[in-house]
């Protein structure tokens, strides 16, 4: 899997894009490092606008990232996208860290011993 599939990404400058696959592209590579390269099957972003009075756009983003350990979600909605993506940028390298971390408990601890 190598590419990062971002759903509604045309209403953005190229900055904005540039920055939006950055971050993202940074989770994945802290998933490779973590797991295994072969494991990750899918990584589907949506970035959703919603109008709002004014200038200001309401922007919800759903990340997910299909892996053989299993999902890794997270959905945040706000006014900023870069802000947004940040902070789910946060929210899924401590779901990758902590189901690394289970999997080593589980190693050292199996359920039958």
């Amino acid at each position: 899997m190598d590419k990062i599939n971002i759903i509604g990404k045309e209403c953005f400058d190229e900055f904005t894009i540039n920055k939006i696959e950055e971050a993202l592209g940074d989770v994945k590579e802290k998933y490779n490092r973590i797991f295994n390269i072969n494991t990750l099957k899918n990584f589907k972003v949506v970035i959703q606008t919603k109008p709002k009075s004014g200038e200001e756009h309401l922007f919800e983003v759903i990340v997910n990232i299909d892996t053989q350990y299993g999902l890794f979600r997270s959905e945040k909605q706000g006014y900023e996208i870069l802000d947004i993506i940040d902070q789910i940028k946060n929210d899924l390298e401590r779901q990758i860290i902590e189901k690394k971390e289970r999997i080593k408990a589980k190693r050292k601890y199996p359920d039958n011993a």
